[in-house]
């Protein structure tokens, strides 16, 4: 299983969670200091007034100095989830097997809301959620040690607080659901917008109809989500939590006035009480704000856990396809099965209607689809070699490698992306479309590069359905 935890580096969580401790210490000594320094200013002791002065303002200070760097290891701890999660989905993108079923509007999701959304809760909120409880602990049991009858009324009345939250957390997690498939579905509109937009600006006739109505189910969703979530929020849990404070600092109040408390301890009350705020609020707003990410983090941990694909590198021969076809997403053949033994110093032209599955058939020798049926074999083996080039018919040139290249029109950044590609020694080369956008100058320069490699006794597979690739070709493949 996928942990998150591991996003963060051992050494940076160990520094973490003790500058936490002595900053948590710091912030919970501070009521007594100013208790103690109280109770002597009306006791009218000046050497312990002077020592708690004293006291009070180092601890003011550390706390101070405990927070920025608490702060700064914050921002270090995001640093490194950031590295490592896009490290992570770099891996994935490079190395994903057949298995996995990654599209863009996945990967922008994964890049852009669903981090934004889980991020804090990789180390730092699991940390705080760990120090929230100790630190309610620990101010239970000073104000045990200060006043029994008080702290009993905050004990009785916060359990009963997390009681009335459990309740809605459900509806709050179904709504959160509901939420993030809407929004996923007006998502996929724009993406469906933005690839139709120049067909149907010009067009009477629409595939897609109004957005209104699945933003109209987005917004209705979502207002219910915001309602019940603040129903639970202000109602059913902060409601107990201040009635607990207030009562807390009212009876304080009284029994100071009874002479029972000690001014000093009034304020230690009050200040505890206050410090109770914090911790509280983040163990009631914790469960419901995971609960809404918790579906994005599940989704994100079975992407994570996906297999890599594993290839070997041994030197290809021959491929051979054994009764193979490819399935519909119904598991029904595409084509009646074939037996064809790829050798090298041929070139295999495959041809074939549109959608009968060529590229399936090179992407199931790729090791990138297991949708179909039969064996695939290389050299007698069933493992996949990495032994292969292989290019997409997309023209595509990133500008990471050449930005200047990468905003050249598509028949210049196709024949770059052949160039490119075509330029190291491996065993096996696929073209799918080589001579899309190329112009007929350009592909007698594609069919001399597919030449050397003949020459140099190579396997070569080419998918097209341009009848100036035949005479190039060896052997033509009708599927």
């Amino acid at each position: 299983m996928f942990r998150f935890l591991s996003l963060t580096s051992n050494k940076t969580k160990i520094i973490y969670i003790m500058t936490y401790i002595i900053y948590e210490g710091l912030y919970l000594l501070n009521p007594i200091l100013i208790m103690n320094f109280i109770n002597n200013i009306i006791a009218k002791n000046l050497h312990q007034i002077i020592i708690y002065i004293i006291l009070t303002i180092a601890n003011f200070f550390l706390i101070q100095i405990g927070g920025f760097f608490l702060a700064c290891l914050v921002g270090k701890v995001e640093n490194e989830n950031y590295e490592n999660y896009f490290k992570k989905l770099d891996m994935l993108v490079a190395n994903y097997d057949a298995t996995t079923d990654i599209s863009n509007d996945k990967l922008s999701q994964l890049m852009g809301e669903y981090y934004e959304k889980t991020n804090t809760f990789f180390f730092i909120k699991k940390v705080e959620l760990i120090f929230s409880v100790i630190t309610i602990i620990s101010i239970f049991v000073l104000m045990f040690l200060i006043n029994m009858m008080i702290a009993t009324i905050l004990l009785i009345f916060i359990p009963f607080s997390f009681w009335a939250s459990k309740k809605f957390e459900k509806k709050i997690y179904k709504y959160a659901e509901a939420n993030k498939g809407n929004s996923d579905t007006v998502k996929k509109y724009i993406f469906d917008e933005y690839r139709l937009s120049k067909e149907e600006r010009f067009s009477t006739l629409k595939q897609l109809p109004s957005i209104k109505k699945y933003l109209d189910k987005y917004k209705r969703g979502y207002a219910k989500s915001v309602k019940e979530k603040s129903k639970y929020l202000y109602f059913y849990s902060y409601a107990f939590l201040n009635l607990a404070i207030l009562a807390v600092i009212l009876i304080a109040g009284i029994l100071t006035y009874k002479d029972i408390l000690l001014i000093g301890t009034l304020f230690a009350f009050q200040n505890y009480t206050s410090q109770l705020w914090n911790p509280v609020e983040f163990l009631m707003t914790y469960t419901s704000d995971y609960k809404e990410a918790r579906p994005i983090l599940k989704e994100i941990e079975e992407l994570f856990i996906k297999p890599y694909a594993i290839y070997n590198d041994v030197i290809i021969d021959n491929i051979r396809l054994e009764n193979f076809t490819i399935l519909d997403v119904n598991n029904k053949p595409l084509f009646s099965p074939i037996n064809i033994e790829f050798k090298k110093g041929e070139i295999y032209l495959i041809k074939g209607r549109n959608g009968i599955g060529k590229t399936s058939m090179i992407e199931a020798i790729l090791g990138l689809n297991k949708r179909y049926s039969g064996n695939i074999y290389f050299n007698d083996s069933l493992e996949h070699s990495n032994n292969i080039v292989y290019i997409s018919a997309d023209a595509y040139i990133s500008k990471f490698y050449d930005e200047e290249k990468s905003l050249g029109s598509s028949g210049q950044k196709k024949l770059e992306q052949i160039k490119f590609y075509l330029n190291q020694n491996k065993s096996v080369y696929i073209l799918d479309e080589p001579t899309n956008f190329i112009d007929i100058n350009h592909k007698e320069e594609i069919i001399r590069l597919i030449n050397e490699k003949i020459n140099e006794d190579k396997i070569i597979i080419i998918i097209s359905h341009d009848l100036y690739l035949d005479k190039l070709s060896t052997k033509i493949i009708e599927l």
